[in-house]
């Protein structure tokens, strides 16, 4: 073998090596991609389960109202906290699948992301401004009415549901958190 055919031996491999290496980087951008739509669908079904959740959520009443019929204030009060809670998911939902994190560039793609993580937050918030003053009025009411039982189930039931809406949430801080590495991983690839 002499020192021409050594050269481009070592010039074809250099040329597999470098194909190959390409061929990397696509597969992992495809890996990338698929997982950060995962964590999207996965964002958008948990959005969808809390819009059916704040539609069936005023149902509830039907039962309370037969054991002690409630103020009108109070029945308004209820349907207008879930009608509100419903509205944000829905323009969260709205964002959270208009946005195409995968089209746009990475740093646009990590700041969508970040302000979608800042809506949850500012959500959350109304959520427990809303809340708060419901929660007073509807155990006001119990206490009025004197039905031990029904005050039993009302704490019962804020202890559980707070106890459920913090696992809820912690899964989907720790989902868009995901989602948010995922593209920045990208970033980093790219620089």
């Amino acid at each position: 073998m002499n020192i021409d055919e050594l050269k481009n031996s070592w010039k074809n491999i250099e040329l597999r090596v470098s194909h190959l290496e390409d061929e990397n980087r696509r597969l992992a951008r495809k890996l990338r991609n698929n997982a950060a739509m995962s964590y999207r669908s996965n964002l958008s079904r948990r959005y969808i389960m809390a819009i059916i959740a704040c539609i069936v959520a005023p149902f509830s009443l039907i039962g309370i109202n037969e054991q002690a019929p409630l103020p009108m204030l109070l029945i308004v009060s209820y349907i207008v906290f879930f009608v509100v809670m419903a509205l944000l998911v829905v323009y969260t939902l709205y964002r959270l699948r208009t946005t195409d994190y995968i089209s746009l560039p990475t740093k646009a793609a990590i700041v969508a992301v970040t302000q979608l993580e800042i809506m949850r937050k500012r959500h959350n918030l109304i959520g427990y401004a809303l809340a708060v003053p419901l929660l007073s009025y509807i155990f006001y009411f119990l206490y009025q009415v004197g039905h031990r039982g029904m005050i039993v189930g009302a704490i019962v039931g804020l202890v559980v549901g707070f106890i459920v809406g913090v696992f809820i949430d912690r899964r989907t801080r720790r989902i868009i958190r995901h989602l948010r590495d995922t593209l920045a991983s990208e970033l980093q690839e790219d620089q």
